[in-house]
Order: structure tokens, then sequence, then C-alpha cells
């Protein structure tokens, strides 16, 4: 997924013309964005950008592979998309821990924007965890 993340980056960057516009394109910090593109860059073994004080422009090798990348990154989203469409009846289990002075206001108010997830809640005593009784309380 680094791969992924960093061609994004590239994208975002090559797209905004320089690294500032692509982290806020991202929502993330120029740095990351540079740190991004450098790995993709070593990844590679090739300069995508031609980096001056002023002035960002994409390398011949960046030219032609911003298209690959393109195609790739929407190749990716798609699969993603139509596996998230075959994967929407599965299930499994959230476990959160809060201290007992938790009143559990905030976790209904999560829950409740999630309408179709069954939910149950159990609390555990943590003596009892470690008294090796079971002291599980189903609510």
């Amino acid at each position: 997924m680094d791969t992924l993340v960093n061609l994004e980056a590239f994208l975002a960057t090559a797209d905004a013309g320089g690294f500032s516009a692509a982290a806020r394109k991202l929502n993330v910090a120029t740095s990351v964005v540079a740190k991004r593109v450098t790995q993709l860059e070593e990844r590679i073994g090739t300069a995508l950008f031609y980096r001056s004080t002023r002035q960002l422009r994409l390398t011949e090798a960046g030219q032609q592979y911003v298209h690959r990348a393109r195609g790739v990154v929407a190749d990716v989203g798609d699969l993603l998309s139509r596996m998230g469409e075959k994967q929407r009846d599965l299930s499994d289990h959230l476990r959160v821990k809060a201290p007992t002075s938790a009143d559990g206001g905030a976790a209904r108010r999560c829950l409740h924007d999630l309408p179709e997830a069954e939910h149950k809640r159990e609390a555990r005593d943590r003596d009892d965890r470690s008294s090796g009784r079971s002291g599980d309380r189903r609510f």
C-alpha cells in the first residue's frame, strides 16, 4: 500500500505543480508529500521531477510515468470499490477498551451512526480476568 500512497502523492504533485499544493490537496504536510515522491523515485531508480528552489517540473521519465501511474491508481480504486460491493456483508468484532468511569455515551453515539451493525455490549472486570474467573457481564 505504500507504493499506492506514493503514486497518489506523485500524481497530486504532478497535477498541482508543487509539493505544497499537492499537500493541501491530500490534506497532509508538505514534507510528507516530498518524502513519498522521493521514496517512489528511490523505488524505481530514477528522478521523476526536476527540482529547483522556484520550480518543480516533470522529467522525461516522470512524463511517461505519470500516464501509467494514473492508470494503475484508477485500476486499484476500481478494484477496491468492486470488492467493497461484494464484501458488504462481512462482519467482525470491534473491541473498545475504556475506563470504568466512562458512561458509554460516546460509544453509543458512534454505534448509533452504524444502524446496520449488530451491537453487543460486554463489560469485563480486570480483576476477574487476572484471577481466571469469567467476569463477563453482558448487557
